[in-house]
């Protein structure tokens, strides 16, 4: 069924997948890949953090989940945010947008794709959030 909805595929464009659950994490970068994405993925927000300090130029958009152990996804991405201010940004939670409201996701960047999704709701929202201009 899901080849009758058109697939957005990627370009190659590099995206640093942050997600602490294993079988998400293998799951999702399956899919990327598969989509024409080139993919960095890591389990752990510090080395996410890490990875954008060395080569985040590299890098067009930051998947990323929501809550985490450590370092939550909207601290990650504030955190890269002070070093590349125009990063794009993909959240992925499979809480509600209430509580993601309260972990600081918001504002008109924020996007967010809830778990658990299909390969073409992850391909729709990839293609809309590196397509979509950040101010």
């Amino acid at each position: 069924a899901e080849d009758s909805l058109a697939i957005v595929r990627g370009n190659g464009e590099h995206i640093l997948l942050v997600e602490d659950e294993p079988l998400i994490i293998q799951a999702t970068r399956r899919m990327l890949l598969s989509l024409g994405y080139a993919v960095q993925a890591t389990q752990r927000p510090e080395e996410a953090l890490r990875l954008v300090e060395q080569q985040g130029d590299r890098f067009q958009l930051v998947l990323s989940d929501v809550i985490m152990p450590g370092m939550n996804g909207p601290e990650l991405v504030k955190r890269i945010r002070v070093l590349y201010p125009r990063m794009k940004v993909l959240f992925m939670s499979g809480y509600t947008a209430n509580l993601l409201a309260e972990q600081g996701v918001t504002g008109p960047t924020a996007r967010l794709l809830q778990k658990p999704f299909a390969r073409h709701a992850l391909a729709r929202a990839v293609r809309e959030a590196l397509d979509t201009p950040i101010p």
